[in-house]
């Protein structure tokens, strides 16, 4: 398995600091470090098989640039190596959008530097990261959940807690009695609101908003 981690970020010094700090508490970590993609693919130390790319961007404007071009581009000059967004921008839109135009992580420039390597062998192991903060914030708009308003309708709120079990369609109409077509309107409606592309997506992203039931 590759071990190497490439950093762009066109700031010189922030991207040599970073790199050094990685380098030191990275344990086995190799960190190559270039200012943009172009000058990354020139170089004699181009590897597509990396395992994971990292985006430094500063600004609203350039995290929502990177997300609109430069994660899907970055995507298909890696062969698919896991391309992660780190941004000054600390929002759940952008989070959201992240996650949803390719990326396998949001990294804020207010974590520390441990948060930092563990969301890399996070990622390295095919896992997603997205900031603790985000989870907060999902949690704070879904509100009073439970009674039915905020995120989502009290149906939509059991529908989810299914799908997190990995409930099948048939199985989730059976057990709140309703026809599996209501539940495809739910499920379609569900990740809507959360912008997600599949179901493990909304079970991820959900995870810190409903309460663990495990011991009922």
């Amino acid at each position: 398995m590759r071990n190497t981690v490439v950093l762009l970020d066109r700031r010189s010094l922030i991207r040599e600091c970073l790199a050094e700090c990685l380098r030191g508490a990275g344990g086995t970590l190799a960190v190559r470090s270039f200012a943009d993609l172009q000058q990354w693919k020139a170089s004699p130390d181009y590897d597509p098989a990396a395992s994971v790319v990292i985006v430094c961007v500063k600004g609203r404007k350039e995290t929502e640039t990177e997300i609109e071009r430069g994660i899907a581009e970055l995507s298909r000059a890696s062969g698919g190596v896991p391309v992660v967004l780190m941004s000054d921008v600390d929002e759940l839109e952008c989070v959201v959008r992240a996650i949803d135009a390719g990326a396998r992580g949001y990294i804020p420039t207010d974590v520390n530097l441990d948060v930092v390597v563990g969301a890399i062998y996070l990622i390295k192991a095919g896992g997603v990261y997205v900031p603790a903060s985000t989870l907060k914030s999902m949690q704070k708009s879904n509100g009073a959940h439970a009674n039915g308003h905020g995120m989502f309708t009290s149906r939509q709120a059991a529908v989810v807690e299914a799908l997190r079990q990995g409930k099948a369609n048939k199985i989730i109409a059976y057990e709140l009695n309703m026809c599996e077509s209501t539940v495809k309107v739910h499920v379609r409606n569900i990740m809507k609101k959360l912008n997600a592309k599949n179901r493990t997506q909304v079970a991820y992203l959900t995870s810190n908003l409903f309460p663990d039931r495990s011991g009922d």
